[in-house]
């Protein structure tokens, strides 16, 4: 048997570990490149959750204007195939009728803009005060910043107790646009594992039918989401919205 002489082994072993470190590159770009697209992809869907809030994280009330800006801005970095239907979802004007229908629903409640801009801190405030039960250290300002603000309505209004509770209600019905998609996917995963596809027809009756049927328990019970929104309709069941008689057997 011929040996292989040291000149042999070494030319050898340096293609070998050549060939290695040139796959380790390739892949070593690929994880990186991988890696920065999930980062560019988690700055953008901050920027659109953010946009889907009833407040921004100052605590200003969110608008359509600030909104769009934070959607423009997201757009470019959630791209890629995986990102497609949260852009489709993110462009639609129809995302952000809830801060429209939020901004409406508060001038109607209280008409005076400085009266009604108070308010609306003090309810943030008061959600951003910690829990008894935090564990911890607690700031003092997290408690005292709901009184000073307080201060500040009675200030501007004496009788502002009535006017809060109307802003009160009108904060905590607004649904955001995202909990609303939330909440439908999880009603159409129960569909979809039983069937390929969901015509828009189907969607569209589905979407009816979940809309006239009444909460069952919760602070809602007893009303369905068609209620609760105002919309004022001869009945709320489901049969009698088709103008179809109830079925004899299953009758809901």
């Amino acid at each position: 048997m011929q040996a292989i002489s040291f000149k042999s082994r070494t030319t050898w072993r340096q293609r070998f570990l050549g060939g290695d470190q040139r796959e380790v590159s390739s892949a070593w770009k690929k994880a990186e490149a991988a890696f920065q697209q999930y980062e560019r992809g988690e700055a953008g869907w901050k920027l659109a959750h953010g946009a889907l809030s009833v407040f921004r994280r100052e605590g200003h009330l969110n608008d359509r204007a600030w909104a769009e800006q934070q959607i423009a801005l997201a757009l470019p970095l959630l791209s890629g195939r995986r990102w497609s239907k949260v852009r489709g979802f993110l462009q639609a004007r129809e995302t952000l009728t809830f801060l429209d229908r939020l901004h409406r629903q508060l001038r109607e409640a209280v008409p005076g803009d400085r009266l009604r801009a108070e308010l609306v801190h003090l309810w943030w405030l008061r959600r951003q005060r910690l829990r008894a039960n935090t564990s911890g250290a607690v700031g003092g300002a997290a408690h005292v910043a709901p009184l000073v603000q307080q201060v500040v309505c009675q200030k501007v209004d004496a009788n502002w107790r009535e006017s809060y509770a109307a802003v009160s209600r009108v904060l905590r019905r607004t649904v955001r646009a995202s909990s609303a998609v939330e909440c439908m996917n999880g009603v159409l995963r129960m569909h979809q594992s039983r069937h390929k596809t969901v015509t828009q027809g189907l969607l569209d009756l589905k979407r009816l039918y979940w809309n006239c049927r009444g909460f069952r328990e919760g602070r809602r019970r007893g009303r369905c989401p068609y209620e609760h929104l105002g919309l004022k309709l001869t009945s709320y069941r489901f049969w009698d919205v088709l103008w179809m008689p109830i079925p004899a057997a299953g009758a809901v």
